[in-house]
């Protein structure tokens, strides 16, 4: 909790650009890093995907790193995607 205290406006939009990119942009078993340019003022937010989701849904991990410091968030799950915007792999 004290990391996310810490985070700007900017931060949190950046929190939800990654994962709208992921979920749209990233395949299972990859990563995103967002920003792609890293910058010391700003949060850095990697999110990656885990197995255990049913077809339908995605299960994806949050890191969130700031200052140095880094928490993970538990798991969560986006569903109704469709196919098209999963690009889910085999």
């Amino acid at each position: 909790p004290g990391l996310l205290t810490r985070m700007s406006p900017t931060d949190y939009r950046n929190a939800a650009i990654a994962i709208r990119k992921a979920l749209s942009e990233t395949k299972d078993g990859e990563k995103l890093v967002w920003p792609h340019k890293q910058n010391q003022k700003l949060a850095s937010f990697e999110v990656h995907f885990v197995r255990g989701a049913t077809p339908e849904c995605r299960r994806y991990v949050v890191t969130v790193t700031k200052d140095r410091w880094s928490t993970t968030a538990q798991p969560m799950e986006k569903c109704g995607l469709g196919e098209s915007a999963t690009k889910r792999s085999s």
